[in-house]
């Protein structure tokens, strides 16, 4: 009997064999339905959202009492998020508990600030072009109909936005232009002020003239930028993470484009020594982090996912060789510049010890949620919507990790 079910099995699979050899759409289709399939699977899943710590060690402190977070004056308060532009409850939800916690912070000599770390609209960016009626629409669905209500003493609130690769997909010149003269105080409006789109030779009028001239400049924009935040105790940084990337992977086969990547870190190499207490940048792509995009999973689907997708260069998950490159880099720069990395990519809350100088912040879940596995370097990881707080002074950074459960505080000081 047995052999009759196998015989039976057999004769169904080589049936179907014949039949995709016969017809490619079936073989089409059918690798489409797979694929398809598969990355609902792998990048659907969120674990059971149930927040991680491990014991900090060397300057990394945990802080079991909010009440010791410096509260004067001269503190420096801002509020990184990543990830936000799905213009959906979820981004609603945690846009009011920003509003909330900006709230409570006392008086300060300089206002607390946003920092955006990119994937601003999803799913492919802004609409291209000037007075585009889509992409108006887009940013009133995303951030007027989110943020405008957020203000601090009756003064708006600014959000210094870096691009995700989502936002690459679209109009990037819109963001330094149209944007920026939308975003300005105006009306109850925030003030958003976007990075790594400026050209040194165009003047900066958030015009359409700007905008025609950035489209039609020739040569490298790309270049990090220093943050228009007028601090005494830290250097803000702003890099295009995915044009860095792009420049990794493609530089083994194009020599000649080593140049532009030496430029990149030309400019950060100045920009950072600039000789204030703190180095933070802000980038989209984490050097460190242990949700989907550390890309070397163990599932049997992940594994599979990729082999199908053999032919696609994703050099936006961790385990890409130009990835890895990047994230040497930094480490080694850190050496010289200890920094503190923002950035989101992945839609979690991470708080990832990549080495005594370097010191991850993963706060990609503005809108989003996915799955995150501890890891080695993993101090504390929640797979849930919220964001991360920032209190700084010459000799101590403070971060708090703020979600939408509003559980007793997570705080860390740092030393």
């Amino acid at each position: 009997m047995i052999y009759v079910q196998i015989y039976s099995y057999l004769t169904v699979l080589l049936r179907w064999c014949w039949k995709l050899v016969k017809y490619p759409l079936l073989i089409f289709v059918s690798y489409v339905l797979l694929v398809a399939s598969l990355g609902y699977y792998v990048y659907s899943r969120v674990a059971e959202p149930m927040p991680y710590q491990s014991q900090p060690s060397g300057r990394l402190k945990s802080v079991p009492d909010i009440s010791q977070r410096p509260n004067g004056k001269e503190v420096l308060t801002f509020f990184a998020l990543g990830d936000w532009g799905t213009a959906d409850q979820n981004q609603e939800q945690v846009a009011l508990l920003l509003a909330k916690n900006i709230a409570t912070v006392p008086d300060r000599t300089i206002r607390p600030f946003v920092l955006e770390a990119g994937d601003n609209v999803y799913e492919n960016g802004l609409a291209r072009g000037w007075d585009n009626p889509e992409m108006m629409a887009q940013l009133s669905r995303v951030i007027d109909a989110n943020y405008a209500d957020i203000h601090y003493q009756n003064e708006p609130i600014e959000f210094h936005v870096v691009a995700g690769n989502h936002d690459h997909r679209g109009d990037l010149r819109l963001w330094e232009t149209y944007v920026e003269d939308r975003f300005s105080g105006q009306d109850g409006r925030p003030i958003i002020l976007s990075y790594n789109q400026h050209h040194p030779d165009i003047p900066d009028t958030n015009d359409q003239k700007e905008y025609d001239a950035l489209n039609d400049a020739a040569g490298l924009i790309e270049l990090p930028e220093s943050m228009g935040i007028d601090s005494g105790v830290a250097t803000f940084i702003a890099i295009d993470s995915q044009k860095m990337l792009e420049l990794y992977s493609r530089v083994p086969n194009e020599p000649e484009l080593q140049s532009d990547l030496d430029a990149h870190w030309e400019q950060l190499e100045l920009l950072a020594s600039a000789g204030k207490s703190w180095l933070f940048i802000l980038a989209h792509h984490p050097v460190s982090t242990f949700g989907p995009h550390l890309g070397s999973q163990d599932s049997m689907p992940d594994r599979l996912l990729r082999a199908l997708l053999f032919f696609f260069e994703d050099y936006g998950n961790l385990d890409h060789p130009a990835y890895q490159s990047f994230i040497a880099d930094f480490e080694a720069f850190s050496d010289r510049h200890p920094m503190i990395f923002i950035a989101g990519h992945d839609h979690s809350l991470q708080l990832n010890a990549v080495s005594d100088s370097l010191l991850q912040v993963v706060s990609g879940s503005a809108a989003k949620t996915t799955f995150v596995n501890p890891g080695e370097e993993t101090i504390y990881s929640y797979a849930r919507h919220g964001f991360a707080r920032f209190d700084i002074t010459p000799s101590e950074v403070w971060i708090e990790f703020v979600d939408l459960d509003e559980n007793s505080p997570v705080l860390y000081r740092l030393n």
